[in-house]
């Protein structure tokens, strides 16, 4: 009676702990190395939607307003500037401002109304190397200083951009835009690589490129589009008819 006591009380032995412990360490890795591996897909599902949806903004904003201005009145600034880091190595990029004439929408004839709303897209010479060396987009909107067409308003904001972008546009100095100052200010994007715009006869032409990186393995996304867009309105300002 006591032997069979003892044969039922009987514990594991080495082997069949280390064969358990093994069985448990393969599971554990196993499940952790699935779980790093989902958690890299997540972050960079994160990080390439963020700049789609920021891309697709930009595109949808761009393609309107080109095709709203006037093309001869629409300005570029073109700065280039050198990117270097661990991330993408050495790397000439552009870093452009554009500035743009677009009908009023609101506009009806009244006093103090404005015929036309001045618009310019500025890209920053600001280096993040932590995340590529990436700058930032900005939208601003100005209102003409009197109720007519093109006026002193726009010799104002050309002449300002035009300085700022003579060394690089730096994000402090949007504050220092007045006369007149921005009746709006939007940030449309803190992942830019570059932004070049060019402009021909008879079309804008502006190329995007949108960076960020994943913070689960430290690489970057990246976002890119290309437009051709040929402005409609010539013809067609109310201080033009």
């Amino acid at each position: 009676m006591i032997d069979k006591i003892k044969r039922k009380l009987k514990g594991m032995t080495l082997i069949e702990v280390l064969f358990s412990t093994a069985i448990f360490s393969f599971v554990a890795i196993t499940l952790f190395a699935l779980f790093k591996l989902g958690q890299t897909y997540w972050a960079k599902g994160i990080a390439y939607n963020t700049l789609q949806s920021e891309g697709k903004r930009i595109l949808n904003l761009l393609q309107q307003d080109i095709k709203e201005s006037d093309i001869s009145k629409d300005n570029i600034y073109t700065y280039s500037l050198n990117v270097n880091n661990f991330f993408i190595g050495n790397q000439n990029v552009r870093r452009d401002g554009l500035l743009l004439a677009v009908p009023n929408p609101d506009y009806k004839g009244g006093t103090g109304e404005y015929p036309v709303i001045f618009k310019a897209y500025i890209s920053t010479s600001d280096q993040n190397d932590n995340q590529g060396g990436v700058g930032s987009l900005y939208y601003l909107e100005f209102n003409p200083t009197t109720a007519t067409g093109y006026d002193s308003t726009w010799d104002n904001i050309n002449s300002k951009l035009s300085t700022a972008f003579s060394d690089g546009f730096m994000k402090n100095e949007i504050n220092n835009l007045d006369n007149p100052r921005p009746r709006k200010i939007s940030l449309l994007s803190n992942n830019l690589f570059s932004f070049r715009v060019d402009k021909t006869n008879s079309s804008i032409i502006v190329n995007v490129i949108l960076m960020r990186k994943s913070f689960s393995d430290q690489k970057l996304q990246n976002v890119g589009f290309n437009i051709e867009i040929a402005p409609a309105n010539n013809q067609q300002f109310p201080f033009n008819n």
